[in-house]
């Protein structure tokens, strides 16, 4: 037994010795001549160990920089960059590579506010560099890609969109010498960074996903067809496809966290309401989908349409500052934003219910549109609103305060232009919802920490209804109405 391992050891330490001197140079050959650029290393080795058991061709302390207009920045620093050979091969007229391995590398994805990207380094096919390197005795025919230990920097200031992946583990394996191929890949990372519109929206996260796509090379689209991923406790599963356009992209993922505890959706939101929640004890059920569908073309600013859903039932929040949790939360909640413009954001909450002891708050709100809204809401509450913003970790904003209100409302917002005169034009409201309301506000107090008063003692009483939808035969009466700012009072009535 310790012969037939000392001479597995000595054939694998001697099969680098005796391949001939000049296949580490052959390798950087073949990738000089099949991208616009020039990779650079430090020095090479052939080794079993490195990446045991393949036998790799290693090059170390490796740099590749991007494709204009970012010749001058990396896209990427490498450790190490071994490439795996088939050994079989070594012994036939073409040698082949089948392994790609980066440890410890830095990706650094770039792409400007015109839409040119620093990636697009590889010659276009048919180039004779590129031809000849594969018919000189050794072939590319990738099977597998790892990335060890690294880091992925994606910066698109088209969007704007940043994504930053640390301690990344990533195993792809698909036939890379097809046009068409399946890429079966595993990743984790211990901290994800997204932000969009320079704005954090998962900071910190760990991720783990199991991948399958579908991979076109001549179309450059992406099909993905069965993923699953977990951010932080969250799994999310998603399906989609993403293609690569001249000036852009095409989208369509849609996305779904299927019956999840709802403490799972609280430990993927943005970091400043995470945090604000991490010492939350919190329970339920909730389902989430999403979807991003359409072409982005920065030149035309052409925007993707996107969806957003959530349902939570028995929903149960207890933070320790507040005596009574918020309990029977339940939510049912649709919103579209068709080609990402606000001003045709559409919301429809069909339910919103929860408990804090007896306080309460129901409603049902629908809103078309910003411009010029139409909106629909029947929201019912009689909840004390101290209890309510510290169970909701309300951050900036100190309120207290009894609210009672009643509030039925069904229309539309719309607006015309007056003219008075030869000159003078002015655009004002033509008609507003149809509505009722009541409300009864007392023992109020509001204290922004950005300011250096508060406003206290306030209380009111508010009635009104418009019948017909113009604007003109809105009634509103504010009755018993006080409040106090510093040395400052207000008291009255008027309608």
């Amino acid at each position: 037994m310790v012969i037939t391992i000392l001479s597995i050891l000595a054939i694998l330490l001697s099969i680098p010795l005796i391949i001939p001197g000049k296949i580490d140079q052959e390798v950087t050959r073949i990738i000089n001549a099949q991208i616009d650029g020039e990779i650079k290393f430090e020095n090479s080795n052939i080794s079993f160990f490195t990446q045991f058991p393949s036998l790799t061709i290693n090059l170390n302390g490796v740099s590749l920089k991007g494709s204009a207009p970012f010749r001058q920045q990396e896209l990427l620093l490498a450790k190490r960059l071994s490439f795996g050979l088939n050994i079989p091969s070594l012994w036939s007229k073409q040698i082949r590579i089948d392994e790609i391995y980066a440890d410890h590398a830095k990706v650094n994805v770039m792409v400007d506010e015109k839409g040119n990207a620093n990636y697009n380094i590889y010659k276009p096919t048919g180039n004779t560099a590129a031809s000849d390197s594969t018919s000189s005795g050794t072939a590319l025919k990738i099977e597998a890609i790892y990335l060890l230990n690294s880091e992925i920097s994606y910066k698109d200031e088209s969007i704007p969109f940043e994504l930053k992946a640390q301690n990344l583990n990533y195993q792809g394996k698909g036939d890379f010498s097809k046009d068409i191929f399946d890429l079966k890949s595993q990743l984790t990372a211990d901290h994800i960074d997204i932000y969009y519109n320079h704005v954090p929206y998962l900071l910190h996260k760990k991720l783990n996903a199991k991948l399958l796509t579908k991979i076109n090379t001549n179309s450059l689209e992406l099909q993905f067809n069965e993923n699953n991923l977990i951010i932080n406790s969250l799994p999310i599963s998603f399906i989609g496809k993403f293609a690569f356009l001249k000036d852009g992209y095409d989208l369509n993922f849609k996305t779904r966290a299927k019956e999840t505890d709802l403490a799972n959706i609280f430990s993927a939101l943005p970091p400043a309401m995470a945090e604000q929640f991490s010492r939350t004890k919190i329970t339920g059920y909730a389902e989430i989908s999403a979807s991003l569908t359409g072409q982005y073309i920065a030149a035309t600013q052409q925007m993707p349409s996107a969806t957003f859903n959530l349902k939570i039932r028995d929903g149960y929040i207890e933070n320790p500052k507040v005596p009574v949790p918020v309990t029977k939360l339940s939510l049912n909640l649709q919103t579209r934003l068709p080609d990402l413009n606000m001003d045709r954001l559409f919301i429809d909450m069909d339910s919103l219910y929860f408990n804090m002891g007896k306080d309460y708050v129901a409603a049902v709100f629908k809103l078309d549109g910003l411009k010029e809204p139409v909106l629909k809401t029947d929201t019912r509450t009689d909840i004390d609103l101290e209890k309510w913003s510290k169970a909701f970790n309300i951050e900036g904003l100190d309120l207290k305060g009894r609210l009672v209100m009643n509030l039925k409302a069904d229309g539309k917002f719309s607006k015309k232009v007056v003219r008075s005169g030869i000159r003078k034009v002015d655009t004002v409201w033509s008609t507003v919802p149809k509505f009722s309301l009541s409300s009864r506000f007392s023992n109020g107090y509001l204290k922004f920490t950005a300011l250096p008063a508060a406003i206290e003692k306030i209380s009111f009483n508010i009635t009104g209804k418009n019948t017909d939808g113009l604007y003109q035969n809105t009634m509103l009466c504010v009755n018993d109405l006080t409040l106090e700012a510093l040395s400052s009072y207000i008291k009255g009535d008027f309608q």
